[in-house]
């Protein structure tokens, strides 16, 4: 069996699946393509992320403008050389290895050996992670951003000591803050910039990996989370976990509190290898804290597109559930009370807002949010 082989077994609803499992989410399907949330250059965005059935490849028509094999995409966002890519897919479609190798004929007498995809038979009992590359950069470039942070940031409540901890900086080559981004050794493995630049925002450039002397540090934000290095000990401490979608919303809990528990996901979805870096923390409680993705005085309004939004955000939020219920206690934090704003993190309006939602946090298991979910799409 070769790639293409490979990719046959690959249907448009595997397709959604394996997408979700990426961290990109599902918008729609229209007459020859798939749509879904643009994930190939950082966190999940826009929906411009074309998936073509004729060509079974990708067009991402929002920052970075590429193109994509399905392989090329599982490569760029989980950090996989292409070989480890076909590997990923096919343990996703239940597809593993053998020893044995298939050659083929190269001519009238000489064979070839298809490193691309070893001999493959199906086996659905093996559930098989690989563990993602990381790419490495030296903390040498750090040396070349001011120590200094933009006024709105301060505004918002990032202090100097939070940026000096999280080596914020500012470059004034690309009118950017910068925001280093560190696994849990502490190693370097990418750094994402908030440009400043008005034609870099209109592109949907606000958040980006930072390219410096043909250096592009990008990283891939499924294997990612923000803040574990620098908030480990925290956590292992109080083993409690608070899961925030940005980076931001880390930074701002660092400056309100003495100590911090929270981490930064990269959007709305947490891929296995996330959940697994989590639990390795031996966490008893998780906090799932994303942006207010509705608005409360519309989310009933049956056939809205705030009925649909917010059905959506319940599917995101019974997903991360799912991957803690087994071994630890997991709660949620949603405003019903009007105290956030459309798309708000929890952290946003301060200290007194955040630990009102806290105490009155919620509890669903994710069969219960497969309930409420199933009765809104029924509805």
């Amino acid at each position: 069996m070769d790639k293409n082989e490979l990719l046959e077994l690959l249907t448009i609803e595997k397709l959604k699946e394996l997408m979700t499992q990426l961290g990109s989410e599902y918008c729609k399907e229209e007459q020859g393509c798939v749509i879904f949330s643009s994930i190939c250059h950082g966190n999940p965005t826009s929906h411009k992320l074309y998936y073509y059935k004729d060509t079974q490849t990708f067009h991402c028509y929002s920052a970075c403008s590429c193109n994509y094999s399905v392989f090329d995409l599982i490569s760029e966002v989980l950090g996989l050389d292409f070989s480890d890519s076909l590997k990923y897919l096919a343990n996703f479609l239940g597809v593993n290895n053998i020893s044995s190798q298939q050659n083929r004929k190269a001519g009238f007498n000489r064979t070839y050996k298809n490193e691309d995809l070893k001999f493959l038979k199906v086996n659905k009992n093996k559930n098989y992670r690989l563990k993602p590359k990381e790419v490495i950069y030296s903390d040498n470039v750090l040396k070349v951003f001011d120590n200094a942070i933009t006024e709105d940031w301060l505004e918002e409540g990032i202090t100097y000591s939070t940026a000096e901890k999280y080596e914020l900086g500012f470059y004034i080559n690309q009118n950017c803050m910068i925001i280093p981004v560190r696994n849990i050794k502490g190693e370097l493995i990418g750094i994402r910039k908030r440009n400043y630049f008005l034609d870099e925002l209109e592109k949907g450039r606000k958040y980006v990996p930072i390219a410096i002397q043909g250096i592009l540090y990008k990283f891939p934000t499924a294997n990612s989370l923000y803040g574990i290095y620098q908030n480990q000990n925290d956590i292992r401490k109080y083993k409690r976990v608070i899961l925030f979608e940005s980076e931001k919303s880390v930074l701002k809990m660092e400056a309100i509190y003495n100590y911090n528990i929270s981490l930064g996901i990269y959007g709305m979805n947490l891929s296995p290898f996330q959940a697994d870096m989590i639990k390795s923390l031996e966490v008893e409680e998780v906090i799932i804290a994303l942006d207010c993705q509705y608005e409360q005085d519309k989310i009933e309004d049956l056939g809205t597109k705030e009925y649909t939004e917010f059905t959506l955000y319940l599917k995101k939020v019974s997903k991360i559930v799912k991957r803690f219920e087994r071994t630890s206690n997991v709660s949620i934090l949603m405003d019903f009370d009007n105290m956030l704003e459309y798309k708000d993190s929890p952290i946003d309006k301060g200290k007194k807002i955040f630990e009102k939602l806290l105490k009155n946090k919620f509890t669903f298991s994710s069969e219960e949010l497969q309930e409420i979910i199933e009765e809104r799409e029924q509805s």
